[in-house]
């Protein structure tokens, strides 16, 4: 049985599979393993967003508010910062996600605010990719505010959502 693409296991199946993940949990354990991420600095992710981009220099420039084009060689090399104001205007010139765009900008270069910033708000700006995963997941719970179980069999990532309020369970291989 399915639900949607996502096949569908019993109650029993997924308290299986939960509780050895729940039992290191309460131990203290991960259930996954932590890889430091390893993403690009904001002058490599903006060099290699500007040459996917049709636009010239001169004209991203002038989209973000700049006369010299120069500038744009500047950020992209890193010898210039991106200015905060300049995240949207840039992010939106290139076609890139703001919210990544700012939360890479933010971690390179003041992650002290940034960290700050996300207690305030108590969580964290999420990109539209994110936003997307989140319409998913309550798409496969059917609203239900299912328990998400990652289990990672054979390489594949699979996640099991364990419906509480009902006896659905689902799980999604990605």
């Amino acid at each position: 049985m399915t639900l949607g693409r996502w096949p569908l296991i019993s109650v029993e199946e997924a308290r299986a599979l939960a509780a050895p993940i729940l039992k290191n949990c309460r131990n203290g354990q991960t259930p996954l393993k932590q890889l430091p991420p390893k993403l690009p600095t904001v002058a490599e992710y903006l060099s290699a967003q500007i040459a996917l981009s049709e636009k010239s220099q001169r004209e991203i420039a002038a989209e973000i508010g700049y006369e010299n084009p120069n500038v744009v060689s500047m950020l992209k090399t890193g010898q210039t910062k991106v200015p905060i104001n300049k995240v949207g205007p840039l992010a939106k010139a290139l076609g890139l996600d703001p919210v990544f765009f700012l939360r890479l900008g933010m971690q390179e270069y003041l992650p002290e605010t940034w960290e700050a910033i996300e207690s305030v708000v108590k969580g964290t700006l999420l990109t539209a990719n994110e936003l997307e995963l989140i319409r998913m997941y309550r798409e496969i719970s059917d609203n239900t505010d299912a328990l998400p179980i990652i289990e990672d069999r054979d390489g594949t990532p699979v996640i099991a959502l364990y419906a509480h309020m009902t006896s659905k369970t689902t799980r999604a291989s990605l």
